[in-house]
């Protein structure tokens, strides 16, 4: 056994260096059916019974000291068992990890998927690998965008960027798929479609055409997120701050001005749009 009577000889901890360990209490006994069954034997062979039932734990201090503890295990368990088989592993982790209701539980989860990330790019992982590894993990960190606690709608923005960065990502899936269809629950949401526009407009900042071609976020602008007729005045105004940045990055502004005519916007709109641009620094021509 890994553990008996909650004894552990010194400096054997299976919670060694994760801060504050030693208050925590011992993880009870857990209960897995199903497909949970399954993972949880994959990250018992990866990070010992101990901290598997922390990390499945009731206890929201356990399940962040679970994550901690991987981060420090990484290069171990790099050695152990090679990353090829621990990284499908650690995202089914992750993408576990990151749809925890508590905060702090949730922060901890992008430190460790961080961590995961660096240590693919210094693997010379290939995207096609790991792309299909972070594909839920995206998809939840898209959807935290909707939350209304601006700690996770921020780590979950910066980590994006991040892997639109990265070599084992790129800034054209994280593009791609930040113009995808948004859900009905995301659209009732003006916080939602605010936070999607905001990050287009960083992938769109950073990256231009090579995230995603600037008619396509146009259109997700005007057709998607309905933003330049949406009823939330913030909403309204991240929509015109993105077309700012097109016409700066991407798209000509006679080209932009053109569709915003067939746009369907009001002349009023279109007056100000002119006039907007009109004030603003000239940029040569785009191509």
């Amino acid at each position: 056994k890994e553990y008996e009577n909650d004894a552990f000889e010194e400096g054997t901890h299976p919670l060694q260096g994760v801060p504050g360990y030693e208050d925590l209490p011992d993880p009870q006994d857990v209960t897995i059916r199903g497909d949970n069954l399954d993972l949880s034997k994959k990250i018992e062979s990866l990070i010992g019974t101990y901290r598997m039932k922390c990390f499945y734990s009731r206890n929201w201090a356990l399940r962040e000291a679970a994550l901690t503890k991987t981060s420090l295990l990484l290069t171990e368990v790099k050695e152990a068992v090679g990353l090829d088989q621990a990284a499908p592993i650690l995202c089914q982790m992750l993408g576990r990890a990151l749809s925890d209701r508590i905060v702090q539980v949730f922060l901890t989860s992008l430190i460790l998927l961080d961590d995961c990330l660096v240590e693919f790019e210094e693997a010379n992982m290939n995207c096609r690998v790991v792309i299909p590894l972070f594909e839920k993990i995206i998809k939840i960190l898209m959807g935290k965008l909707a939350e209304n606690k601006p700690k996770v709608v921020d780590g979950a923005e910066t980590t994006l960027i991040s892997f639109a960065l990265s070599s084992c990502v790129g800034p054209s899936y994280i593009g791609n798929y930040a113009v995808k269809k948004l859900s009905s629950q995301e659209l009732k949401s003006g916080r939602a479609v605010c936070n999607r526009l905001r990050l287009l407009q960083k992938l769109v900042d950073e990256f231009g055409d090579e995230a995603v071609p600037g008619r396509r976020v146009f259109s997700f602008i005007k057709d998607v997120a309905n933003g330049f007729g949406h009823k939330d005045s913030e909403v309204r105004e991240a929509a015109k701050e993105l077309t700012i940045t097109l016409s700066q990055v991407c798209l000509p502004r006679e080209e932009i001005m053109d569709l915003l005519r067939e746009g369907g916007l009001s002349d009023r709109q279109i007056r100000e749009y002119q006039v907007m641009f009109d004030n603003l620094p000239y940029v040569e021509a785009l191509t």
